[in-house]
Formats: structure tokens, C-alpha cells, sequence
């Protein structure tokens, strides 16, 4: 759909590229640093300094990318800049089938083993030397190298499942928080973990989150559960107290009624409707009479079709509502729970947002049903 950054679309043929001579520069800088032995890090922070856009925002900024997604992305990740460095592109060779899928059965993409690439040479420009090239690359496999041998030493250490995925961001920045495994100073086997913003660590400038210890966050949040689950048992004492009350009977029966008469009505509109069409088969009324009474009953019944809509939905609403004792019997199971588990930050939490202050803003998953059933408990009106 586009090449590869450093390069353009040629527009004499659309199937070939061409250097793109505004960023192919900014190519040969990423990979002379890397060479020089920058870290992703080094080299995304010298790149914003000198107010180079990222990939996706240059396309954004000049029309090739039209999601307005793109058009905030200042900071280069170091997913982007690893993509760049171990791409044969830049030295002038083609390659694809690198990631596969078949969208007909729902097969989601998955990376294909190098070596079953397809690499045709020497098919455009090259940006960068051979030399400058293999010599990245050389550095590339001695990091993933170091990396897996320090991984292994923890081989036999358990890791532990991270029950905050996707559900914890940045207050500061609003980057996702990834996990960061640690292992202590004297007794390497003791492992602990730590949340981190990306952000903050490639651009210490632009976000002031530092860090916070998984096990301060299962304490907080599992602490916010007990008090969540205390606080909508009271909220169902109160709601079973009202449930089968006269004023909960009578609005249900008040929809329904509603909802009937409304029905009533588009009957009847419509059923005028035919007798007007035979009143002028008839030659009762002329075309005049014909059109101003029929567009008058078209006015009629996209009104009803509306009002029935809306009487619809408040019902639903209701409806709703009145089943909260099965969504809170739901949370109410894990009420003896002693330690927080996965499945219940899935059935408590949307999201967590922690500020560099520590603080804790936690959504909870079942906030609209609450809110709907406070207005219930205390008189309905916003909701029928």
C-alpha cells in the first residue's frame, strides 16, 4: 500500500520504488548510530530532538495515511526502529511473505521464519552499503544474544501471570504501562516486578512516571475491590427493597401500556393511509386532497415510529436495571476471596490509571449499571 520509509513509489510506475530523498537521510543516520552503538532509546530521543517525525505521522502528514490516529505520533518506538534496521530493503533487495494470513478462515497474522522469506536482489536503489548493513545486523544478533542468555538464567525461576495486561496506563503521558521483571541485588532467584512507562524510559523529558511494584498494586487494587463489593451489597439491600415496590410495578406497566398504545396508533396511521389511496382509486378526493392528507400522515408516523423508539429503549433500560441483583451476584462470588486473581480484575476493572504520584484512578466494568440503578433507588426519573 505504500514503501518502506526511505523510500516512494515511483510516478512513472507504481509498481516500483524510488528514494524518497526527504527521509532516505534520516534512514542512513538510524543506521549509523546504531553502528556507532546508540540504543534504541538514544536513537529515538536524538531523531525527536531534531524534530524528525516517526514513520506513520510523516505518512499522516502527507496524505498517504488518512486515520487521524497518526496525526499526534511525535516519538518513535523502538518497534519502529528495530523494523527499519533488520529490513534488506535499504540495501536494495525485495523482500516479502515475511508475516502470513488467511482472512477467508480467520487466521490471525503470524511472523513466517526468516528463512523462509522470499528475497529478490538488487531489485531498486539501495539507501545504505552492504557494510554499514551486515555490520548492524552483527551488533542485533550479539543483543538478542545477550538478552536470552540473561533470560535463561531465570529459566527456572516461575513467572508469574501478569493479571494487569492492557488494564493499566499512564496517568501522565496515557501510554500503556508494560511489566518489567527484576531480580533481587543478593538472592538472584527472588523475582519481583515493577510497572513502566515507555514512554519515560525513551523520552525521560516528556513523561515524569517513574515506576510502581506489582505487589503495591495488587494491595491497592485488591483493598478498592473489598471496598466495591461492601459498597454494592448495601446498594442491593437497597434495590431489593424497592424491586417489587408499587412505584417499580407501575413504571414497568407504564412502558408496556406506552408501547401498546403507540403500536395502536401506527396501526391506525397506516390503516388511513390505504383508505385515502382508495378513497382516490374511487375518485373521492382529487390528487391535491390525496397528497396533502397523505404527507400529512408520512409526518404522523415517523413521529410515532420515533416516540415508540425512544419508549423502547427506556424499557430496555429498565429492563436492565431490574436484572442488577444477577450482575452483582456476579462480583458477590469472589467476596472471600484472599488473593486477587486474574478473573477478577477481568470482572471489576476497565482500565487503571496511575499518576507519577502514585495515585490510583481505577474505572470499574459495571460503572453505567451503578449509575442506572442509583437513579432507580431514587426515583427513576432519568431512566423512564
Amino acid at each position: 500500500t505504500y514503501a518502506a520509509y526511505g523510500y516512494m513509489k515511483s510516478k512513472e510506475d507504481k509498481h516500483k520504488i524510488v528514494v524518497d530523498e526527504e527521509t532516505a537521510p534520516v534512514v542512513k543516520m538510524i543506521f549509523e548510530w546504531k553502528a556507532q552503538g546508540l540504543g534504541y532509546a538514544s536513537i529515538g530521543r536524538k531523531l525527536y530532538d531534531m524534530g524528525i517525525m516517526p514513520p506513520c505521522r510523516y505518512r499522516y502528514d502527507k496524505g498517504i495515511l488518512k486515520d487521524k490516529r497518526y496525526s499526534d505520533i511525535v516519538f518513535w518506538s523502538q518497534r519502529t526502529l528495530k523494523t527499519i534496521l533488520e529490513n534488506e530493503v535499504y540495501i536494495g533487495n525485495m523482500v516479502q511473505g515475511r508475516r502470513k494470513s488467511r482472512f477467508f478462515d480467520g487466521m490471525n497474522e503470524i511472523r513466517v521464519d526468516k528463512q523462509n522469506w522470499s528475497v529478490v536482489k538488487h531489485t531498486h536503489e539501495p539507501i545504505i552499503s552492504q557494510e554499514l548493513f551486515d555490520k548492524v545486523q552483527k551488533q542485533l544478533a550479539q543483543t538478542r544474544e545477550r538478552y536470552f542468555e540473561n533470560l535463561g538464567k531465570y529459566d527456572k525461576v516461575s513467572n508469574k501471570e501478569n493479571i494487569f495486561k492492557t488494564k493499566v496506563a499512564c496517568g501522565d503521558c496515557g501510554t500503556p504501562l508494560t511489566r518489567y521483571k527484576n531480580a533481587g541485588k543478593e538472592n538472584k532467584k527472588k523475582i519481583f516486578y515493577s510497572y513502566i512507562c515507555p514512554r519515560h524510559a525513551l523520552y525521560p523529558n516528556q513523561c515524569n512516571f517513574l515506576s510502581i511494584s506489582e505487589k503495591d498494586l495488587k494491595e491497592i487494587v485488591m483493598s478498592s475491590i473489598k471496598m466495591q463489593m461492601s459498597y454494592l451489597s448495601d446498594m442491593e439491600i437497597m434495590f431489593l427493597n424497592i424491586a417489587g415496590s408499587k412505584e417499580v410495578k407501575k413504571k414497568q406497566a407504564d412502558l408496556t401500556r406506552a408501547i401498546s398504545d403507540s403500536l395502536a396508533n401506527i396501526s391506525y396511521i397506516r390503516t388511513s393511509r390505504i383508505r385515502i389511496a382508495s378513497d382516490l382509486a374511487k375518485g373521492l378526493i382529487c390528487d391535491e386532497e390525496f397528497n396533502t392528507i397523505k404527507n400529512e400522515f408520512d409526518k404522523q408516523l415517523r413521529a410515532e415510529t420515533e416516540k415508540l423508539d425512544g419508549i423502547r429503549k427506556k424499557r430496555d433500560k429498565f429492563d436492565k436495571i431490574i436484572s442488577a441483583p444477577k450482575w452483582i451476584s456476579e462480583l458477590k462470588k469472589y467476596h472471600d476471596s484472599k488473593i486477587l486473581t486474574k478473573d477478577m480484575v477481568e470482572a471489576f476493572i476497565e482500565k487503571i490509571i496511575i499518576y507519577p504520584d502514585k495515585r490510583i484512578e481505577i474505572m470499574w466494568t459495571y460503572s453505567d449499571n451503578q449509575s442506572e440503578l442509583m437513579s432507580l433507588i431514587r426515583g427513576g426519573e432519568e431512566i423512564a
